[in-house]
């Protein structure tokens, strides 16, 4: 269950990351550009770009999910043949070539 819930959001997550971790360097590095005196109260407000950040999570999560939904592909020609109890074990149900 926790590998669907990471394939399905942690692609999603990945634009909000990348831009806390832009403001973050940002924030560390452009402060030696500022010129004596000036303060974050001077610079003109930015939006935030929550939408677009939605947006690539969304694409980046359905390309994710669309990737990684036929791993487990049985090939052509084959059947399910499920589990079974054979002299007191468990046979494991899997795909079967007739």
């Amino acid at each position: 269950m926790w590998r669907a819930f990471i394939e399905a959001v942690g692609p999603f997550l990945v634009p909000f990351a990348l831009y806390v971790l832009w403001l973050a360097a940002l924030k560390r590095w452009g402060r030696e550009e500022e010129a004596p005196g000036e303060s974050d109260a001077a610079a003109p407000a930015r939006p935030h770009p929550w939408i677009a950040l939605s947006v690539a999570g969304l694409v980046l999560a359905f390309a994710v999910l669309a990737l990684t939904s036929n791993r487990q592909r049985m090939a052509a020609g084959s059947q399910y043949a499920p589990a079974q109890l054979r002299g007191g074990e468990i046979v494991p149900g899997g795909p079967v070539t007739r």
